[in-house]
């Protein structure tokens, strides 16, 4: 599924469910001289490292790798394309809204 698909796919769920924010849905990645940026906080390191485990995966599976740091419950993630001189792309953009699908 291609990056425009997805934003429709999430501008139509915030009109059908108007109990849900956007803010909700559109996760709060920012964009920064480092790529995409996120911070997850987590209860503690067994679950966050869980939730490394499964991003990881992903990542294999679309061959896009993050930069990341944890530190026990605390997981921090840079997404930019290195073939595009580590500049942020559709395919960042895409990769952070699956992160976000596992997170939710």
């Amino acid at each position: 599924m291609n990056c425009t698909k997805q934003w429709r796919r999430v501008l139509k769920l915030c009109m059908e469910q108007p109990s849900i924010t956007r803010v909700k849905i559109v996760s709060m990645w920012q964009e920064t001289k480092e790529g995409l940026y996120k911070s997850f906080n987590f209860s503690d390191f067994k679950e966050a490292f869980a939730f490394i485990g499964q991003v990881a995966q992903l990542a294999e599976e679309v061959q896009h790798h993050p930069r990341w740091t944890n530190e026990y419950n605390k997981l921090e993630i840079w997404l930019s394309t290195h073939e595009a001189d580590n500049e942020i792309t559709d395919k960042d953009r895409e990769l952070a809204m699956q992160i976000d699908e596992i997170k939710t």
